[in-house]
């Protein structure tokens, strides 16, 4: 979708309906405190993903969550008031301020959207009708994901990510680049894009260039691009409040259409701060006169003659470098949903991953007994990329292998800004299956962060590898809920687990690279 649309597909929630879709969680006070902050940690860290990539709505209900978590459910765990809960809860506590900072911020660009949606949507019908009809195969449930909803401050190209998987795939590799210090802003693979797309209409044009020049003005004084939350930002008070949530009017079409003021009446756009990598800015269009020509002398008819002698001094100014228009920002839109119908985000998996585990595990595989990795990554542009595999302490036998030494895994990712996503396992005298005890272990993956999978390797059988994730529901409630510990036994739910590679699932695999980190003090196997 055009990053200017304001169409019904994407009309911007309402601070109300983001509010509503960030208390949409379940809450287990039987699992443990120290999941439960590892789950709020990486909710914060999506929040700072999504504030980089100025993803407005997204954001707000991401950061709510963390809030309400944190201040309302987390404080009421049973372990919280033992002396490891209050040092596992001390950290978030101390973010919090920071984080009420940022939410009240936030819902002033929500309304503000929502309002200029409104004034805007009977000029966008009439552009509308230049424009192809969205695609017949969106989902009723894509108007309530956060990710998509419009912010004139903050203008995106929305993109399906199976329609784009290359794209994706290197706009991950310029962020990995970026991260380790080489990235190049001059090399924006979008630029390599196809362009089959029609010139916009005169009138969508300066509909386009209005919302533009307002959304550079509004970047001038909120830019959330370097936001990050640490642990002695600010030192909490003892309350807090919430942004206060205003009942939303409902939006009405305008009797006329509004009038487009013309070029000279509109505000100078106002060129934001940016970040170092960044594109330079675009020209703020107001043009400074040129330097006062100098005085004409007469030339005495004795020089004529050694005119051309006399060295040409050009006293012009130099040409200014030519500017770059910034390209609007990518957000690749979920395409899977879970059963209770909420999005999920699409996972990239690197092609060679399986095998570069299989190497390592081979001589735990030729023992029968099980290995196990844990797949990390980053979250970009709305998509999730794994771009490292862990091998971490652990302890294997034929039908069970259990992490050991699970800090040295937070304590990498957190250094590299990265997020868990999964896991990975051998079945060496087993089918490709997930086992009872295999979705218990998969059911802490995913209450910590939804779209994360568990692959099975099989070697010895055929299919000799598959890609899940368990239902939701039945299957990831009904984990949560079971206290039994033996390594088989059954449970009351139909189809507790299901495939999630594409094209059924959420989960492609595509050429990338990874790094494989071998975490283990013991390397013997």
């Amino acid at each position: 979708m055009n990053a200017s649309s304001i169409s019904m597909a994407n009309r911007p929630l309402t601070a109300k309906e983001l509010t509503d879709r960030a208390n949409d969680f379940e809450w287990n006070p039987l699992i443990s405190l120290k999941y439960w902050v590892r789950a709020a940690e990486t909710i914060l860290k999506e929040g700072e993903v999504y504030l980089r990539e100025g993803n407005i709505a997204q954001a707000y209900v991401v950061l709510y969550r963390y809030s309400t978590l944190v201040l309302e459910y987390l404080t009421k765990h049973p372990e919280a008031r033992s002396q490891d809960g209050r040092g596992l809860l001390k950290p978030l506590n101390k973010r919090i301020p920071k984080v009420m900072d940022t939410l009240e911020r936030l819902k002033q660009d929500i309304e503000e959207s929502y309002d200029r949606w409104n004034k805007l949507a009977k000029a966008e019908k009439d552009a509308a009708r230049n424009r192809r009809p969205p695609s017949s195969h969106r989902s009723p449930y894509e108007a309530l994901d956060p990710a998509l909803s419009w912010n004139y401050s903050s203008p995106r190209d929305i993109l399906d990510a199976r329609d784009h998987k290359g794209l994706a795939v290197d706009l991950a590799r310029r962020e990995m680049q970026r991260r380790r210090g080489g990235a190049s802003s001059d090399d924006d693979p979008r630029r390599r894009r196809d362009s089959n797309q029609r010139p916009l209409p005169t009138y969508d044009e300066e509909l386009q260039r209005q919302m533009e020049a307002t959304r550079q003005q509004l970047n001038q004084s909120r830019n959330y691009t370097n936001y990050k939350y640490e642990e002695d930002d600010y030192v909490p008070s003892t309350t807090y409040s919430y942004p206060s949530i205003n009942k939303s009017s409902p939006f009405t079409y305008q009797a006329t259409p509004p009038t487009l003021s013309p070029r000279s009446e509109l505000p100078p756009p106002l060129a934001p701060t940016r970040p170092p990598k960044e594109l330079p800015k675009v020209h703020s269009g107001v043009f400074q006169p040129p330097p006062p020509r100098p005085d004409k002398k007469a030339i005495h008819p004795s020089t004529i003659d050694d005119f051309e002698s006399v060295p040409v001094v050009n006293d012009a100014p130099a040409l200014p470098p030519k500017t770059k228009i910034e390209q609007p920002r990518i957000t690749f839109r979920a395409d899977t949903y879970l059963e209770n119908g909420k999005a999920i985000r699409t996972v990239f998996l690197p092609r060679n991953l399986r095998h570069k585990f299989l190497n390592v595990a081979a001589k735990n595989t030729a023992q029968g007994l099980e290995m196990c990795g844990v797949l990390c990554g980053i979250v970009h542009n709305n998509a999730l990329f794994i771009t490292h595999l862990l091998i971490p302490d652990q302890t294997c036998t034929p039908n069970t292998c259990d992490t050991d030494n699970e800090e040295d895994i937070w304590q990498f990712c957190h250094s590299r800004d990265l997020f868990v996503m999964g896991w990975i396992h051998t079945h060496p005298t087993q089918t490709c299956f997930l086992s009872s005890r295999d979705q218990h272990t998969q059911s802490g993956y995913q209450v910590q962060l939804p779209e994360s999978i568990a692959i099975v390797c099989a070697p010895k059988f055929e299919p000799s590898w598959g890609v899940f994730r368990l239902t939701d529901p039945p299957g990831l409630p009904v984990m949560l809920e079971c206290r039994r510990t033996e390594t088989f036994h059954e449970h009351d739910c139909r189809n507790p687990y299901v495939e999630a590679l594409a094209p059924s699932g959420h989960v492609y695999e595509e050429e990338m690279d990874f790094e494989v980190c071998d975490l283990r003090h013991n390397r013997k196997g």
